[in-house]
C-alpha cells in the first residue's frame, strides 16, 4: 500500500542520529529505542554553499595506477 504523505520525506538530523541505523523514513531500527530527534530535515534540499573560503584544487591526486591517472584523474583535497 502507498500513503501519500502531502509532504517531502523527512528524516531526523543532529547529534542524537549519530551511529544510529534508521530506515528511509527515518524510523529506527537498531533497537535501541527512541531516536529523540531535535529537527526533521527533508531529503531534498538545496545544496550547502561553498562561500566560506572553499576553492577548486588545481592540483591533481597521483594514485599511482597509469590507468586511473590517465582516464579519471582526482583533485587533491585538503
Amino acid at each position: 500500500m502507498v500513503k501519500d504523505l502531502e509532504h517531502p520525506i523527512e528524516v531526523p538530523v543532529g547529534k542524537a542520529t549519530l551511529g544510529r541505523i534508521m530506515n528511509v523514513l527515518g524510523q529506527p531500527v537498531d533497537m535501541k529505542g527512541d531516536i529523540g530527534e531535535e529537527e526533521r530535515w527533508a531529503i531534498h534540499r538545496a545544496a550547502p554553499s561553498y562561500e566560506r573560503g572553499c576553492q577548486a584544487s588545481q592540483e591533481l591526486l597521483e594514485t599511482g595506477i597509469k590507468v586511473i591517472d590517465l582516464m579519471c584523474p582526482f583533485a587533491k583535497g585538503r
